[in-house]
C-alpha cells in the first residue's frame, strides 16, 4: 500500500500569502512617503524661515544648510508623491505612464546627487571653520561657487540617467516588465549611486575625523595652560609673602619684567597700598600681592572652540543619520549584484524590498530639519517663537 504524498503548499495559498506581502508592503510605503512629504515640506520650510528670520542664523556656513533644506523641499514636494503614486497605481493596473516613469528617474536621481555634495561641502567647510576660523571671506567665495556647482552637476546627472539609464527597480516595475527578462537592472544604483555615495561617505568620514583631532588637541592644550596658570600663580604669590618676610614688611620686587612677559597666559598686576614712593614703585615692580587672570583672548578662543566643537557634532548628527536611512538602499544594491546576478524580472518580494529601500532614503529629507531645530538652540529658539504666534493667532481669533 502506498503513501499518498504530503500535501504541498498550494498555489491558492501562495497567491493569498503573495497578496498579504503585497499590501504590507503597499501600507509601509505609503506612510513613509506621506509622512516624508508633509511633515518634511514643513520642517524645512521652518529651517529657511528661521535662517532668514534670525540675524544670527545667517552665516556662510548655514548657507549650506539651507541649500540641502531647499532640495529636501524639492524632493518632498517631488519626488515622494511621484513615487507614492508609482506604487499606487501598480498596485491597481500593472504599470504607470511612461511620463511619471521617466519623472522619477530623474528627480530621484538629482535630489540624491545634490543631497550627497551638500553634505560632503557641508564636512569640508565645518573642517575649515575650524581649522581656519578667521579667513572668512575665502569661506564666502568657495561657498558661491561650490551651491552652484552642486545643482550643476546634479542636473547633468539626472540628465544622464534619464537619457541612459533606465533599469531601477522603480522604473522597471513602474513600466509593468512582469515575467520579461532583462538586459540590465540598477545601472544607476551600481554604477552612479554606489561609487557617488561611497565617495562623500569617505570625504565625510575624513573631514570628521580631522575635525575631532583638532578639538580634542585643542582642549588639552587649554587645559595644559589652565594647569600651569595655577601654578604659576602660585609661585608669585609664594615669592611676595617671602620677600615680605625676609625685608621685615618691606616689599621688594620678586618679579623684573622680562620675567613676568615671559608668562603666556598670565597677566600680573602688583600694588603695594600706602607705601611711599621709590624708585621700584616708578618701575611698578614692588608687589605686596599678586592677582592672576586669564587673558580674554585666551577665554574668546576657548568659547569659539567649544562653540564650534558643538557645531561640529551638530552636523555629525546630521550626517549619521543620513547614513543610516541610506544604508538599506546601499545593501540592497550590492547584496542584488553579488546574489542575483541573472536578473529577470519574476521577482516581486524582492523589487518590493528594493522599492521600500527608496522610501525610506527619501526620509533623509525629514530627519535633516528635526535635527536642526533638536539639537541647535537657535533653530529651537525660532520654533518655540512660531509657535507662541501660533497661539496668540488662534486665541485672537
Amino acid at each position: 500500500m502506498s503513501s499518498e504524498p504530503a500535501p504541498a503548499w498550494g498555489s491558492g495559498n501562495n497567491t493569498v500569502w503573495e497578496e498579504y506581502v503585497d499590501i504590507a508592503f503597499l501600507v509601509t510605503n505609503c506612510f513613509i512617503l506621506l509622512i516624508t512629504s508633509f511633515v518634511g515640506i514643513a520642517a524645512n520650510l521652518f529651517v529657511t524661515w528661521a535662517v532668514h528670520h534670525q540675524k544670527s542664523l545667517q552665516t556662510w556656513n548655514n548657507a549650506l544648510l539651507v541649500n540641502l533644506a531647499v532640495i529636501d523641499i524639492l524632493r518632498c514636494a517631488v519626488d515622494c508623491p511621484i513615487l507614492l503614486t508609482i506604487v499606487m497605481l501598480v498596485r491597481q493596473r500593472g504599470y504607470v505612464d511612461e511620463f511619471i516613469c521617466d519623472a522619477q528617474v530623474a528627480s530621484f536621481s538629482f535630489s540624491c546627487c545634490i543631497q550627497l555634495l551638500t553634505l560632503a561641502c557641508i564636512s569640508a567647510e565645518r573642517y575649515q571653520a575650524i581649522a581656519q576660523p578667521f579667513k572668512t571671506s575665502q569661506r564666502r567665495k568657495r561657498i558661491i561657487v561650490l551651491i552652484p556647482l552642486t545643482w550643476t552637476l546634479a542636473i547633468l546627472v539626472a540628465g544622464f540617467c534619464l537619457t541612459f539609464v533606465k533599469d531601477s527597480p522603480v522604473y522597471v516595475k513602474c513600466h509593468g516588465s512582469q515575467g520579461e527578462a532583462i538586459p540590465s537592472y540598477d545601472t544607476f544604483g551600481l554604477y552612479i549611486l554606489v561609487p557617488l555615495w561611497t565617495t562623500c561617505f569617505v570625504v565625510i568620514i575624513g573631514f570628521y575625523a580631522r575635525i575631532f583631532t583638532i578639538v580634542r588637541a585643542h582642549s588639552r592644550k587649554i587645559f595644559d595652560k589652565e594647569l600651569d596658570n595655577p601654578e604659576a600663580c602660585s609661585a608669585l604669590l609664594i615669592d611676595s609673602e617671602q620677600v615680605k618676610n625676609n625685608s621685615g614688611g618691606e616689599a621688594l620686587p620678586v618679579a623684573k619684567a622680562d620675567q613676568v612677559s615671559a608668562l603666556p597666559v598670565l597677566q600680573v598686576a602688583c600694588r603695594i597700598p600706602h607705601a611711599p614712593e621709590t624708585e621700584a614703585t616708578e618701575q611698578n615692580q614692588e608687589v605686596d600681592g599678586a592677582v592672576c587672570m586669564m587673558p580674554s583672548l585666551a577665554n574668546k578662543d576657548r568659547a569659539n572652540k567649544k562653540k564650534e566643537s558643538k557645531m561640529a557634532k551638530r552636523s555629525g548628527y546630521i550626517i549619521l543619520t543620513f547614513l543610516l536611512f541610506w544604508l538599506p538602499l546601499i545593501t540592497t544594491i550590492m547584496v542584488n549584484f553579488l546574489v542575483h546576478k541573472n536578473r529577470s524580472a519574476g521577482m516581486g518580494t524582492i523589487w518590493d524590498v528594493e522599492i521600500l529601500s527608496v522610501s525610506v532614503a527619501c526620509m533623509t529629507s525629514l530627519s535633516d530639519p528635526i535635527i536642526y531645530a533638536a539639537v541647535n538652540p537657535q533653530f529651537r529658539t525660532e520654533f518655540y517663537r512660531l509657535r507662541n504666534r501660533l497661539k496668540s493667532s488662534c486665541k485672537k481669533r
